[in-house]
């Protein structure tokens, strides 16, 4: 055998290492435990339609989406139930939630509403010294996107 092929066999092993370290550094900095669904201070972000078209957006997300119109939406999650609601309409949704499955990066949430079924996901990304919290809420034909700053609050 030639030096060549040495030489290719060590860049592959070295390139296959390099690639599952980089893997493991993302997901143990990308993730930090999944908060519960209570106790955080959720931030309306986007409602978006199916297709993705966002139809209402909070003023911090404006810059993203200039031409979707700009609203808030409120949710309130106690004592076992989520209620999403905004000034206009009233409530949106509500219903009694119960998790359904939960591992080291989301938790997924299920609840009826108007006999409809509901799926709320949270999720946590680790930004340098910040671990920001993402609260979807959807039930296939709509989805209320919110956000919360919340280091310090994993399970």
């Amino acid at each position: 055998m030639d030096k060549t092929y040495y030489a290719k066999k060590t860049a592959a092993a070295l390139s296959v290492a390099a690639a599952v370290i980089m893997l493991f550094v993302c997901l143990t900095a990308c993730s930090s435990g999944v908060p519960h669904i209570e106790g955080v201070d959720w931030k309306f972000a986007i409602r978006q339609s199916a297709d993705g078209t966002a139809e209402l957006v909070s003023p911090d997300m404006k810059v993203y989406y200039p031409d979707a119109p700009e609203g808030e939406v409120s949710i309130g999650i106690s004592d076992g139930v989520i209620s999403v609601s905004d000034a206009d309409k009233g409530t949106l949704t509500e219903g009694e939630y119960r998790l359904a499955d939960k591992n080291d990066i989301r938790a997924v949430y299920l609840f009826e509403s108007d006999g409809a079924e509901w799926t709320a996901v949270v999720s946590v990304t680790k930004h340098w010294d910040m671990h920001e919290g993402t609260l979807i809420v959807s039930n296939g034909e709509i989805s209320y996107t919110f956000t919360a700053d919340v280091t310090g609050l994993s399970d």
